[in-house]
C-alpha cells in the first residue's frame, strides 16, 4: 500500500522509501498500478513491485546497450535477441536445434532451417521450414546463402567449436549475423567442469571458491557428484567465445545474466 514515504507491504509491513523525483522516472502504467495499491492485498502490491523491478533492470540494460524483455524471462530475452538479427522472409539456420521448438522464438515469417546431429522427433514446423541431420563442424549448406546463424545453448556441445564458427562464416551472406546463447564461467570454474573424472572435478571445484563463493562451489560439487561424465564437450571460460569469434565476426551486442557459478551470455555478431 502507499504511504507518505513510499510503499508498505501489506503482509510484513516492510516499507520501501521513495527518493525525490522517483515517480517522474517511472512509466505511467507502472505508476498507476503502484498508486492503486492502497489496500493490503499482497498480490496487487507484489505485482506493482515486480513491474517496477523489471523496469529498473531494463533501464540499466539499455544504458549499457543491452535489451531485456518485458517480464525478464530467458525465453523472452532470447526472443528479443533474435529479433535484432532475424528478418522476416530471410533464412535462419539453427545449429543444434534439437526438435526445432526454438523456431517459435523467431520473428513471424522467418524461413527456418533446423540442423541437429542426433535423431529427434521434430515439432510441427512452420510451412517452408526444414530439418536436416548433420554436425555443426561440417554444415551441408552452400557458401553465402544464410542470413542468420542461431546457436542457442548448443556451442558447448560441439567437438570443434573453432571449425563450427568458421562454417558459420562460410555459409553466411556478406554482413550476415549470428545470435548465440552460451553459458560462460570464470577460468577456474571452467577448468573444474572440463576435468576428466568425477573425483578430479570435485577437487578442482574447491579451487573456484574465490570466483564463485560457497554457494557456487556447492553447486559445482553437486554437479560433479551426480554426473559420472562431463555434461558438455567443452565449458567456456570468460573471453573464450570472443577469441573464437574474432577472426570472422564483429560483436555488436551482448547481455549477461549472472548465476551462482556461471553467466548466461547473449551475444550477436556480424560477419566481417
Amino acid at each position: 500500500m502507499e504511504s507518505d514515504r513510499g510503499l508498505r507491504c501489506g503482509s510484513c509491513r516492510a516499507e520501501f522509501a521513495f527518493v525525490d523525483g522517483f515517480f517522474d522516472l517511472v512509466p505511467r502504467d507502472i505508476r498507476a498500478r503502484m498508486a492503486a495499491c492502497r489496500d493490503p492485498e499482497w498480490s496487487r502490491w507484489s505485482e506493482a513491485v515486480r513491474s517496477l523491478a523489471a523496469w529498473r533492470v531494463r533501464r540499466r540494460a539499455r544504458a549499457r546497450g543491452g535489451v531485456l524483455p518485458s517480464d525478464g524471462t530467458r525465453e523472452n530475452l532470447t526472443r528479443e535477441m533474435l529479433e535484432r538479427v532475424c528478418v522476416p522472409g530471410k533464412i535462419a539456420l539453427d545449429v543444434g536445434a534439437a526438435s526445432g521448438g526454438k523456431s517459435a522464438l523467431l520473428p513471424p515469417g522467418s524461413r527456418y532451417l533446423d540442423l541437429e546431429p542426433y535423431p529427434v522427433t521434430p515439432v510441427q514446423l512452420a510451412p517452408g521450414a526444414a530439418m536436416v541431420r548433420a554436425v555443426g563442424e561440417r554444415l551441408p549448406v552452400r557458401d553465402a546463402v544464410i542470413d542468420t546463424v542461431v546457436s542457442l545453448a548448443a556451442l558447448d556441445c560441439h567437438a570443434d567449436a573453432a571449425s563450427s564458427i568458421a562454417e558459420w562464416a562460410r555459409v553466411l551472406r556478406s554482413k550476415g549475423s549470428v545470435a548465440i546463447l552460451l553459458s560462460v564461467m570464470p577460468p577456474r570454474v571452467a577448468r573444474a567442469c572440463n576435468a576428466d573424472g568425477r573425483l578430479r572435478r570435485f577437487l578442482l571445484s574447491l579451487g573456484a571458491l574465490p570466483d564463485v563463493g560457497p554457494i557456487g562451489v556447492a553447486a559445482l560439487m553437486s554437479r560433479s557428484i551426480s554426473n559420472s561424465e562431463r555434461l558438455k564437450a567443452h565449458d567456456y571460460a570468460f573471453g573464450e567465445l570472443e577469441r573464437l569469434l574474432e577472426p570472422h565476426f564483429d560483436i555488436d551486442w551482448r547481455y549477461e545474466e549472472h548465476r551462482a557459478a556461471s553467466t548466461i551470455l547473449y551475444l550477436t555478431a556480424r560477419k566481417r
